[in-house]
């Protein structure tokens, strides 16, 4: 809208007014008469449903509609919020519940086999068995996950056992392989206080300072030699 020319009809005299005066009367500066001040005519736009046209369309011409329709859509962001807020709300949400019930299974199960069982030799032996046999499944499930995620996921999970754990629990949507890792990662735990040096985690202790004592020596070997060489 722009601002209003009104003529007075006493002295003729034109004047310029504000749009927002439309509907009311004003006073002439030079006769004093009053003149109304008539309302701007304006357009109003009509809302109609857009006709669709895809469904007398086929092959590329039906795909290039929908693009054009996906482009009108983001054209605004309140339309491009309700898209995305729709999105969500199609999404399902996790079964936590089966994440709890594999752990409380396996977690259960497998300290409460400990916690019975730790003074039988033989039975603990097959408990160790079981034990790695499900442990190496579960870890070879997450490494082809992890390297069908990407070579950097996999190989952080390869060589950083705690980077696994985390990348199982922050990126795998699986809930019964949430559930396995979890409940596994419990009873290893457990296993310290019921097995003691015989546990997963004291042997895997037990190895790594065996192997940084062997590079440390073998450092001190190349040292040596050097020097003898010098």
């Amino acid at each position: 809208m722009a601002d209003i020319n009104v003529t007075c009809g006493q002295c003729g005299n034109e004047l310029t007014v504000s749009e927002y005066t439309g509907g009311s009367t004003i006073k002439c500066p030079d006769c004093d008469s009053e003149i109304e001040v008539l309302v701007a005519p304006t357009s109003r736009l009509s809302l109609r449903p857009k006709e669709d046209t895809s469904t007398a369309l086929a092959g590329d011409d039906r795909i290039e509609v929908a693009e054009a329709s996906r482009r009108e859509l983001f054209d605004d962001p309140t339309q491009a919020i309700a898209h995305v807020h729709k999105m969500r709300r199609d999404i399902k949400k996790p079964k936590t519940w089966l994440t709890y019930l594999v752990f409380v299974v396996l977690a259960g199960g497998m300290i409460g086999v400990q916690h019975k069982f730790s003074a039988d030799a033989a039975m603990m032996d097959t408990y160790a068995t079981v034990r790695n046999v499900l442990g190496g499944a579960i870890y070879l499930l997450i490494l082809y996950t992890a390297f069908g995620d990407g070579y950097l996921q996999g190989s952080l999970c390869l060589f950083l056992p705690p980077y696994m754990v985390y990348y199982a629990l922050a990126r795998i949507e699986r809930p019964i392989v949430v559930g396995l890792v979890i409940g596994i990662t419990a009873a290893l735990v457990a296993e310290v206080f019921y097995m003691g040096g015989a546990s997963a985690l004291a042997i895997l202790q037990g190895h790594t300072d065996q192997l940084i004592r062997d590079v440390g020596g073998m450092i001190e070997d190349a040292g040596r030699k050097v020097e003898f060489e010098n």
